[in-house]
């Protein structure tokens, strides 16, 4: 009762009545029906009526509730539909899609907690029962009232329109926080596998799934197209200026695309973001490494996840400062032992210590060129003289591609590193870096390269010795570090072998 027991002042909302206030008029006669975790509970209001109109109100209007503070709508219990209403307790828990939570699994819980509170009530009523009609044993006793029927819980469908209701309400915010999302480092890529889920008459109404996301793997915005040039690209691109721009925030440094990355004229990505004039656009990695993967004769060839290793290290190389580093404090490690033995660093020690960085362009074509010509004779063929490559196909291919190892270098002047930890490991200082991540939506795609390499996760500490002098501030050789995350995750590179 918002009106006796805050006296919040409600305005009618019909056409004629604007400004003239609601008074008390009594109860309402219906009340609520609250379906709760364990057991149903009753909700009742108070009546509204205007002044003018005399038209009467409920006070759970929504009409009426809008006019509350935050403060006081967190008050009111339950979300209403046209007959019942749910407990929020109960919607909360409709918010956490995870596997295994269901509307249908919530509905079965409720079921199962409302019909043993059910047996319940009634076991103690039959005692209660028993023990009243002992007391009159010389006489009869008249028959009690027949217990209330069970009622069960609404189907798991009422439980998802209840849901819409709740986010119905908070549209505003989540619209908010959906805004709120920014990067430094973006990346717009198109997809299939989202559009291949649609069904019914919304499955021919689009073919693409364009997203654009940040380097905290959050996805700033996501669109469907009729085709990868549809014009709709261009209000994105506006409306994600316009959003740069009102919040204040620092425009985007670094832009990865799939396609359109170099022209002899300005790109259609930078004509996309023209408002962004110092935005520099690159070609993900990935995607440079499948289109040249594209050109297999099998992807379960014996010498496929052999030439993808190579052609990763024909890209990258780890920075030879860190593994130096990491050398050393291995060897004093062994020493300490008193033992005499190579010094042979780890897949995993080399991802959690050492970066990565692009070879440049002109090394990095050098080498894929004569990784190519090696796979496109003799050795590219396995043991019954299968070739690897169709060679007209990866003729054709490298030089279309053959211009872009200029694009997948990485930008001066821009980290794709954040330090995430530090330790000493033999009095050798180290910090510990994190590539920034991306969408991860590039393996579903029709051609994906195949997975021949099981990933290995990076665990990091989170926790801060003080007693650790900060990092170096970042010089321009710190800014030619790849991020294997942004540009190959998920990807056969994710292993590399140190060079």
């Amino acid at each position: 009762m918002p009106y006796r027991m805050w006296n919040a002042r409600f305005l009618c909302s019909q056409p004629g009545c604007e400004g003239q206030r609601l008074n008390s008029c009594g109860l309402y006669r219906t009340v609520r029906r609250v379906i709760d975790r364990v057991d149903d509970y009753y909700m009742g209001t108070e009546y509204l009526e205007c002044g003018k109109c005399h038209k009467k109100s409920p006070a759970w209007n929504q009409a009426i509730l809008k006019h509350l503070g935050p403060a006081q709508r967190i008050e009111f219990p339950a979300v209403l539909s046209y007959k019942l209403a749910l407990d929020r307790s109960i919607v909360r828990e409709l918010r956490d899609r995870t596997l295994g939570n269901s509307p249908t699994m919530l509905q079965r819980k409720l079921q199962e907690h409302h019909y043993t509170n059910y047996l319940e009530k009634t076991i103690r009523y039959q005692c209660a029962l028993g023990k009243f009609a002992a007391q009159f044993v010389s006489r009869p006793v008249s028959a009690a009232k027949a217990l209330p029927p069970y009622r069960p819980v609404p189907t798991a469908r009422w439980l998802l329109d209840v849901y819409v209701y709740d986010v119905n309400s908070r549209l505003d915010v989540l619209k908010a926080k959906v805004m709120s999302t920014f990067g430094t480092i973006l990346k717009m890529g198109s997809y299939k596998h989202v559009v291949k889920k649609l069904a019914g008459e919304a499955a021919v109404t689009a073919a693409w799934s364009i997203n654009v996301g940040n380097e905290h793997g959050q996805v700033l915005m996501s669109m469907l197209t009729a085709s990868e040039a549809s014009e709709g690209l261009w209000n994105m691109a506006d409306g994600l200026m316009k959003r740069f721009e009102s919040a204040g925030m620092p425009e985007p440094k670094l832009l990865y695309v799939n396609q359109d990355c170099c022209g002899k004229s300005h790109t259609e990505a930078r004509n996309l973001f023209r408002k962004w004039k110092y935005l520099v656009v690159r070609l993900d990695i990935w995607h440079f490494m499948r289109r040249l993967a594209s050109c297999v004769s099998s992807e379960s060839h014996p010498l496929c996840a052999t030439f993808l290793r190579k052609l990763s290290a024909a890209i990258f190389q780890w920075d030879e400062g860190d593994v130096k580093r990491l050398q050393e404090a291995k060897a004093k490690e062994i020493q300490s032992r008193g033992l005499r033995l190579p010094v042979e660093l780890t897949s995993k020690e080399l991802n959690t210590h050492c970066r990565r960085k692009t070879r440049g362009a002109a090394e990095t074509e050098a080498l894929i060129d004569e990784l190519l010509t090696i796979y496109k004779g003799d050795a590219g063929s396995e043991s019954l003289g299968v070739p690897l490559f169709n060679a007209h196909k990866l003729e054709e291919m490298w030089e279309q591609q053959r211009s872009h190892c200029a694009c997948i270098q990485n930008p001066s002047g821009i980290s794709l590193y954040k330090i995430a930890s530090s330790l000493v490991w033999s009095a050798v200082l180290f910090y510990q870096h994190l590539g920034r991540p991306d969408d991860g939506e590039e393996e579903e795609e029709e051609e994906a390269v195949p997975e021949v390499f099981e990933e290995e996760e990076l665990e990091v500490e989170e926790a801060v010795d003080h007693t650790i002098p900060p990092p170096p501030a970042a010089s321009d050789d710190d800014d030619d570090y790849a991020s294997s995350s942004t540009i190959i995750r998920s990807s056969p590179t994710q292993l590399m072998e140190a060079p």
